[in-house]
């Protein structure tokens, strides 16, 4: 079985937003207020992960009093350990326990290059938008097992998806699938099949839109038959 991909979470996420060893905490300031942010991580090159200024630590710092030219100072002066780091090989597994202790989680892209930063809300947006893919594929599977389970001999609630699609192969005319085409109706459930795999391994596809319409459409000829 495969691992539930970060992709979808990574698409959703922001193109990362950095600064570099050499800046100052003028910068981050005005970029703290500009883009509405409250972590900047400190990359060099673009692959040398050196650090993180967080805009907490630096309210909680003036809070006490300002220091002596506090804007003039180095990032480097004021920065907490380099924040963690995934790729697009690793699973959302990892991801999700990274955060656990992190306020955000860099992306290394396949060259190497830290490109986006994913945090805990990033995560909160992309489970909200994929609850509602779950349940389209919840609804499917629900009808497909009510169709299934006229045939005594068959346990719907133990079988896989693909064994669904035996099922029906073997039991085409006892389910009284008579009259659907065969044929069309196996190429659709095995798109329907497919797009199942990528929601439930969370791997983005552009075209999920209308690959979630092959479920509608099976969804409507299995009530028409139930």
């Amino acid at each position: 079985m495969y691992s539930q991909s970060i992709d979808f979470i990574v698409s959703l996420s922001r193109d990362l937003i950095s600064v570099g060893s050499a800046d100052k905490i003028l910068k981050v300031h005005t970029l703290f207020v500009k883009e509405g942010i409250s972590t900047l991580p400190i990359i060099d090159g673009k692959r040398k992960n050196l650090g993180v200024i967080r805009k907490n630590d630096l309210w909680n710092i003036t809070f006490k009093g300002l220091p002596k030219n506090f804007y003039d100072a180095s990032v480097m002066d004021y920065k907490g350990n380099p924040l963690p780091e995934v790729n697009i090989h690793d699973s959302l597994s990892t991801l999700l326990s990274l955060l656990k202790n992190a306020t955000g989680v860099l992306f290394k892209n396949e060259v190497g290059e830290y490109t986006r930063l994913i945090t805990p809300r990033v995560v909160a947006m992309a489970f909200e938008k994929y609850a509602s893919k779950f349940l389209e594929i919840e609804r499917i599977e629900e009808v497909i097992r009510s169709i299934l389970s006229k045939v005594p001999s068959l346990e719907p609630s133990k079988m896989t998806f693909g064994e669904y699609a035996t099922a029906f192969s073997e039991h085409w005319e006892e389910l009284n699938m008579g009259t659907l085409h065969k044929k069309e109706f196996n190429i659709l459930f095995n798109k329907v099949q497919n797009y199942r795999n990528e929601v439930m391994h969370f791997r983005h596809d552009p075209n999920s839109s209308s690959k979630s319409e092959y479920t509608q459409q099976l969804y409507k000829l299995l009530k028409s038959v139930e």
